[in-house]
């Protein structure tokens, strides 16, 4: 009582078309593996590319620009250096001697001004809580 038995050519076909899809798709993972493998090793390219500038121009701003930083801190070579973007090494430093202390502050006043900033960050912004913090600051100056 089932369906009758398939002519034998006709579940040749089958099993043909059967294999020819599985090659395609054997085909299309494939490609999908490679082009994977592909994007990862430019990712590592382009990281070993970056991590390389990163030496070198950590390299010229320690051996070539800051030890003489008044001469060079105004070259053409030095701003297209800061323009890509300060290594972590240098950023300190750098940042220090193009801004200077002309107003300046002492350790202490940083301490307190830095101490504000975190009360700034964890309060919600009130001025009349910024106006007491300034005030107990000067509060402190003039007692010395």
């Amino acid at each position: 009582p089932g369906a009758p038995p398939k002519d034998p050519k006709e579940a040749e076909r089958h099993e043909r078309e059967f294999q020819a899809m599985l090659m395609e798709f054997a085909k299309k993972e494939q490609a999908k593996v490679e082009s994977t493998r592909q994007a990862a090793q430019q990712l590592v390219s382009r990281r070993k590319k970056r991590d390389k500038q990163i030496v070198e121009s950590t390299r010229l701003w320690i051996e070539n620009i800051l030890p003489h930083w008044e001469e060079r801190c105004h070259t053409k070579q030095t701003q297209r250096l800061w323009a890509q973007g300060l290594p972590p090494r240098v950023r300190g430093q750098v940042w220090e001697l193009s801004l200077g202390n002309h107003v300046g502050i002492t350790a202490e006043v940083w301490e307190a001004v830095l101490v504000l900033s975190l009360i700034h960050i964890s309060e919600p912004t009130r001025l009349l809580s910024i106006s007491y913090a300034v005030f107990c600051l000067k509060k402190k100056k003039k007692k010395k």
